[in-house]
Formats: C-alpha cells, structure tokens, sequence
C-alpha cells in the first residue's frame, strides 16, 4: 500500500533524518515525488536535505545548459541542475515557475530544479519493478502508478555531470 504525506509549508524544510519513522515495515520507503515535464519521478528522501518553492541561482559561466548555476544554503554551495534539461535534453524547467530540491549525495550538493515537489510518499520497495531504457542506468524503476524512481548516486556520477575536468597537480597552472 502507498501512504501520501502531505507536504509541510512552503517555508518547512526536509533535513533527510528520521526517514524511518515514516514506516515499520523495511520494504516501505519514503520517496519525494518530483513533476518534470508533466511526469512524475521519484528520490528516496535520504538524500533530500530541503525544497524550496525558488532560490537565487547565480549563473557560470561555460557550464553546460542542463547546469541553472549555483546557490548558497546555510553556508553550503550548491550546483544547480536542471532536472528535465538532463533527462530530456533540450527542454527545459528553468522559464517555468518551478522548485528547487536540494540534495546531498556521497558529498555532493545539487539542487535539483524541478516544476514542483508534491508529496513525499510510502512506496513498497517490492512494487517498484525494473524498466529497460537508454536511461536505465540511473532508474531504479517505477511504480504502478507509473512514478518513474531515480537512483541519485548513479545519477551524479554520470559523467556529463562533470563540471571540471580533474588535473593532476604537476599540470595546474601557477
């Protein structure tokens, strides 16, 4: 069985602790459902730190399109990611009215820009099952409900996400 939690307030904020006090059973997890281009995604809430309905992004430049820039959040930098001009190329959240979901992953922050968070919901780990697609490398899978689970840590370390290109130390300019 599913179990939708609604969202608190606009000005409220998810810091990914406690995640399992929202259920008794191991299969079930907490998932943040995210709208990208009309469809629905969903990232395990461990990784959400807080949503917001719009944060400052300061442009860089010479980062690919899908990168809106960075923000700041409680003293921490975050690159911020256009979420369906990743996975769509092309398209793009950044003219919309739209979220930003700010995420840390194996010490990554990303904000991830997205149309809107809707809820955080319970879904059964089992009832997720396995879809092949060129992306299937970053998707767990998806609901029967057709929420489409992303797998973060596979997702950032896509190697298009790259912002710098590593330099050994004997070759950086002094």
């Amino acid at each position: 069985m599913d179990d939708q939690i609604p969202l608190p307030p606009d000005d409220a904020k998810s810091d990914g602790q406690n995640t399992d006090t929202l259920s008794t059973n191991e299969n079930i997890m907490g998932f943040a459902l995210l709208r990208c281009s009309e469809a629905l995604y969903g990232i395990d809430i461990k990784w959400v730190r807080e949503f917001r309905p719009s944060a400052i992004v300061t442009p860089v430049f010479g980062m690919s399109p899908f990168w809106v820039g960075i923000t700041a959040l409680r003293g921490n930098l975050y690159s911020v990611l256009d979420l369906e001009q990743f996975l769509f190329s092309g398209m793009s959240s950044a003219e919309k009215q739209n979220q930003v979901v700010f995420t840390a992953v194996n010490d990554l922050n990303i904000g991830l820009l997205v149309e809107e968070m809707e809820v955080i919901r319970q879904i059964d780990h089992q009832s997720i099952t396995t879809v092949p697609s060129a992306s299937a490398k970053y998707i767990l899978g998806r609901t029967p409900d057709h929420i489409t689970i992303l797998d973060l840590p596979i997702l950032f370390a896509d190697p298009r996400l790259k912002i710098f290109e590593d330099q050994p130390a004997n070759q950086m300019d002094v």
